[in-house]
């Protein structure tokens, strides 16, 4: 009888063990990496169309420009982070294109090097 009452709790551990199931967090959905996005051929094919549809082929290129801006983004939000350069960049696009200030809103692009300068960035 001490046998069988010694078999009893090592078959119930044998139990246990079969109907654990792991469950895994890591989905595929946590795993993609935005800076491998083909984001270049995106936006290619984006002009390719405002081209060839519209005839919009000048300020077409333009979207070329947002490809810097989407992994400025992309960096900004998985370091989270604040990039300077980007906020200063989207700044002066907002003056020019809002208020119509390209010429001297160029001088905020001299307070990049400031501001790296007062926190110690250096990129």
């Amino acid at each position: 009888m001490d046998q069988q009452e010694a078999k009893q709790p090592n078959e119930e551990k044998k139990e246990d063990n079969c109907c654990k199931f792991d469950i895994k967090v890591d989905k595929w959905y946590n795993k993609r990496n935005p800076n491998t996005f083909p984001y270049p051929v995106l936006a290619t094919i984006v002009f390719l169309l405002m081209g060839f549809i519209w005839d919009l082929w000048h300020p077409g290129w333009i979207v070329f420009l947002t490809i810097p801006v989407y992994y400025a983004i992309v960096n900004a939000i998985k370091s989270r982070t604040v990039s300077y350069t980007l906020i200063i960049a989207l700044i002066y696009l907002a003056m020019g294109f809002i208020w119509n200030l390209w010429h001297p809103g160029w001088i905020i692009f001299l307070f990049i090097p400031i501001i790296h300068w007062f926190t110690g960035k250096k990129g």
